[in-house]
């Protein structure tokens, strides 16, 4: 299992495209702490991306069943 530092490092060698659900399962089952407290934040990190991605979907439903109301209002929220 690769250490957080040489995953990082993969990371911005290569521009890997995923949602933050793929990445958080990434972490979870790719990515080897060094320590416990390193292992706490993983998990930490993990699970914040998978609320985040909730979040994104959420919104991108929302901007779909307005269609071009939900494009007014970003457009509104934008020139404020």
């Amino acid at each position: 299992m690769p250490c957080l530092q040489s995953v990082r490092l993969k990371t911005f060698q290569r521009r890997i495209e995923m949602n933050a659900n793929e990445l958080a399962d990434y972490l979870d089952n790719s990515v080897e702490a060094m320590l416990i407290s390193e292992q706490i934040h993983i998990d930490q990190a993990a699970t914040m991306l998978r609320q985040q991605q909730t979040e994104i979907e959420t919104l991108n439903r929302f901007i779909e069943e307005r269609g071009e109301t939900g494009q007014l209002i970003m457009w509104k929220a934008q020139k404020k």
